[in-house]
């Protein structure tokens, strides 16, 4: 083989990186956009959860509220109770 087959096989070779590299920076870019998207789409809802999951750890009762307003209901566990005085 010549110089010059080698030389082309070599170009060719080179531009076939650069090729496969371009591509794959493309298809990342486009992965990207999607997820940001996606996450616009759901961030709202996970706020929602997690503000939802924050209100039910804790429950703050006026002190001159009467208890038997509260009888039927049943809290879990982790549920911080406390009792605070209404500011006038």
């Amino acid at each position: 083989m010549t110089t010059s087959i080698f030389f082309t096989i070599l170009v060719l070779l080179t531009l076939g990186i650069w090729i496969v590299a371009i591509c794959s920076f493309w298809y990342g870019r486009e992965l990207l956009k999607r997820q940001k998207a996606l996450m616009g789409t759901f961030l709202p809802y996970l706020k929602k959860i997690a503000q939802d999951k924050a209100t039910l750890k804790a429950l703050n009762i006026d002190k001159n509220e009467p208890l038997s307003k509260y009888k039927e209901v049943v809290l879990p566990d982790e549920v911080h109770l406390s009792f605070t005085e209404k500011e006038k």
